[in-house]
């Protein structure tokens, strides 16, 4: 039988994503044997790409040829098997030990993970775009479970959906009995149509759209001459305290804001107030807060389907500033210092709000990738290195703790991403909705030096 070659150029917003893989770690407490939860797990993970086929592939760079510009695309054969869960072995710690500590993201080797968070395309061999591996625990008491995905092929909401198709194939044993994916239509065409359906008159030039965009840049960002050392590690808040800012914060909003908004404005002014011990100088400065806003919903909600999700990105860029000395003395107690919050909460709120982050404001993003004559020629357009902006990101809706993995693992227990040096970045993490004692744990990556006097705030939970 002839093998078919498949191959699904990426899209525009698949193009504007940084290269390398998105991950989490899901561990659970099991008395299963390893070998039959591996086994368990591949047979379930082949039954997953029998329905999203792509996950076989790898991601392809494809040099510009005539009347078209570079681009990447994914390849996948049927003759291709679905990629293989590695085994990995143990870990020195044991589970009781980890959990004590909350499992910090430094006590996960990079080894254990199949891939580099970061990795360039290699011409010729691709990247995969999935990648998986299991480690145990030292005691025998839990397992980890290590995913990647490729950024290019798939965002952190799309990460998500593709987990819980892989955990409904494990909990149920009729394959009959899962809805499958629809995917009745490849990424582009998906994207074509949404963004048809709100046509525009007229498109404006590409110094047109970066002027409406300030989110990206034409300039690549300026290294910093010495290298600092970075870490990240995981601080918590209490749900108790975020709901006591939301309660004063009443007197001063016409809108109460959303969980997520309080937690990133306090960060926020978390960061920037340890930033400034080092760098008094920042006080005079503005601070400005990218955030990741899903566009789903807001370009078309059938691309938010359960039973069709759009898998691809759909990560648009939000953009609040405002002067770092505000920032910083948000929510440090009495009535100025609540109003500055709430400012903080307003603008963060009015820079992702679906007036602002609407149809037109994807489509110029999708126009700005189609019109560059190579995409990999932009940039984020705040600061990466001067420790004066911060990005970040809120996984805190990925509904992560609620799959069931069924009989032998049931639900995640912890949920980690792979450890990281990087300063300025923020990601929240799935939220473990389990009543009065919640804790919202945040992914901080800073200078080592400001995470140190960061770790001093008043704002964390004594642990």
């Amino acid at each position: 039988m002839a093998e078919t070659r498949f191959v699904e150029r990426l899209t525009p917003l698949d193009l504007i994503m940084p290269g390398g893989y998105v991950g989490a770690l899901l561990v659970f407490p099991t008395t299963q044997l390893f070998p039959t939860i591996l086994t368990k797990l591949q047979n379930s993970l082949d039954l997953v790409c029998e329905r999203v086929p792509w996950l076989m592939g790898r991601v392809f760079f494809t040099s510009a040829a005539k009347g078209q510009s570079s681009t990447l695309e994914i390849r996948w054969t049927t003759t291709d098997t679905s990629p293989r869960i590695t085994d990995k072995g143990s870990l020195p710690h044991t589970y009781e030990d980890l959990v004590r500590d909350q499992i910090p993201l430094e006590s996960i080797p990079a080894d254990m993970w199949t891939s580099r968070s970061a990795i360039q395309i290699e011409s010729g061999s691709g990247a995969p775009v999935f990648v998986a591996s299991l480690f145990r625990f030292a005691d025998g008491k839990a397992v980890g479970l290590c995913i990647q995905t490729h950024h290019n092929a798939v965002d952190g909401f799309g990460f998500a959906e593709i987990l819980g198709f892989w955990a409904r194939h494990m909990k149920e044993s009729s394959k009959s009995t899962i809805p499958s994916f629809g995917l009745s239509l490849d990424r582009n065409s998906r994207l074509a149509k949404a963004l048809d359906q709100r046509s525009a008159t007229r498109r404006p030039s590409l110094d047109e759209l970066f002027g409406r965009h300030p989110e990206y840049s034409r300039h690549p960002p300026v290294l910093p001459t010495e290298v600092s050392a970075c870490t990240s590690e995981i601080l918590t808040i209490t749900m108790e305290k975020i709901n006591g800012f939301k309660e004063n914060l009443k007197f001063y909003l016409a809108t109460a804001p959303s969980t997520n908004t309080v937690a990133c404005a306090l960060l926020w002014s978390a960061i920037i107030r340890a930033r400034m011990r080092r760098n008094p100088t920042l006080e005079n400065k503005t601070s400005r807060l990218p955030m990741a806003v899903n566009g789903r919903k807001r370009l078309d909600t059938n691309l938010a389907d359960a039973q069709n999700p759009y898998l691809g990105n759909m990560v648009l860029f939000s953009l609040a500033e405002m002067p770092a000395r505000d920032v910083s003395d948000c929510g440090q107690g009495g009535g100025p210092s609540t109003e500055l919050l709430a400012d903080a909460c307003r603008i963060i709120a009015q820079a992702q709000s679906p007036d602002r982050i609407d149809a037109g404001h994807i489509r110029d993003v999708c126009n700005i990738m189609k019109d560059l004559e190579d995409y990999r020629s932009i940039f984020p357009g705040w600061e990466l290195f001067g420790s004066r902006d911060l990005f970040i990101t809120s996984w805190a809706d990925l509904n992560m703790y609620e799959f069931d993995f069924g009989d032998g693992l049931g639900k995640p227990q912890s949920v980690r991403i792979p450890y990281a040096q990087a300063d300025g970045n923020v990601i929240i993490l799935p939220r473990k909705r389990n009543g009065a004692g919640e804790r919202l744990e945040a992914v901080i990556m800073l200078k080592r030096d400001d995470l140190e006097v960061l770790k001093e705030d008043s704002l964390w939970e004594a642990l």
